[in-house]
């Protein structure tokens, strides 16, 4: 598994920039993938968003890379919106969300950097929300690559969860 094999350097257990790199170009490779499976399930979305987790464990790479590689972002942003609109929100075996969920997560990953969220279904998703369930899932925090734009945070639809957990 690629999350396992990266490089530790020092006692700040930063993880290798070229390896984090490579995880969030594959991550994007499988979002690009994504077009061969119009209307079809895949767990592709749900790997891409493993990926984009571990890149996310370090937010200043996360939108760091998201802007160096804008112009393959940009494709796969709209390969995983292509996607979404030709599939319904069924699971995989595997995965937690239905793929347009899973759609919501992986736009969300590839627009930190510019805060142009757009989300394919559902009332309830937001920027937030999505930051919510990574720290509880992976504990990832992303909401500083959201705070600068509290307008964001604020007008959501979903009230502060406060302790309640978001996902089982």
């Amino acid at each position: 598994m690629v999350g396992l094999s990266y490089c530790v350097k020092g006692i700040n257990n930063v993880m290798n920039d070229t390896n984090l790199e490579q995880i969030f170009l594959q991550a994007l490779d499988r979002c690009l993938s994504l077009l061969d499976y119009q209307s079809q399930p895949t767990n592709l979305a749900w790997s891409a968003i493993e990926l984009f987790a571990e890149v996310g464990r370090f937010p200043q790479m996360l939108r760091q890379f998201c802007d160096q590689y804008r112009e393959r972002v940009a494709a796969a942003d709209r390969a995983i919106e292509d996607y979404a609109s030709s599939v319904d929100n069924w699971t995989v075996k595997g995965t937690i969300f239905g793929a347009q969920d899973q759609c919501n997560i992986l736009h969300f990953f590839l627009n930190v950097h510019t805060k142009k969220f757009k989300f394919f279904r559902g009332e309830n998703w937001t920027p937030q929300l999505i930051c919510e369930f990574l720290q509880e899932w992976k504990g990832i925090d992303l909401f500083s690559l959201i705070a600068d734009n509290q307008e964001l945070v604020e007008t959501g639809k979903n009230p502060p969860l406060g302790k309640q957990p978001l996902f089982y």
